[in-house]
């Protein structure tokens, strides 16, 4: 019941990323930062994205994967311009009436 909001999906446009930073007998990311957005275009939490992928490639030298949550929310073009940044999308949330931030959970499982 609960498997459909786990699943995840890489974006096309990032994909030459993902192979850049996956070995070719495993698709799994050795180590990587996680982070996760989803809403309005231009937002709050979009500029925040930004500022983190911008810190991320300067001073880390793993790469950052962005789980976007939702049908709204789509990548800034220039985010493709970084080789560390991997972007998933996975399905919207459940909606239920509690103060936990689920969407954390489900981008670092």
């Amino acid at each position: 019941r609960l498997q459909k909001y786990l699943e995840i999906y890489l974006d096309c446009d990032y994909a030459e990323n993902f192979l850049r930073w996956t070995q070719e007998d495993s698709d799994w990311l050795e180590e990587a930062l996680v982070t996760y957005i989803g809403g309005k275009q231009n937002s709050e939490h979009e500029w925040m994205a930004n500022n983190l992928i911008r810190s991320a490639t300067l001073f880390s030298t793993r790469p950052i994967v962005v789980v976007v949550f939702d049908t709204i929310f789509h990548p800034p073009a220039w985010w493709k311009a970084f080789p560390n940044v991997i972007v998933f999308g996975m399905n919207p949330g459940m909606q239920i009436p509690v103060s936990f931030n689920f969407n954390k959970l489900r981008a670092m499982l």
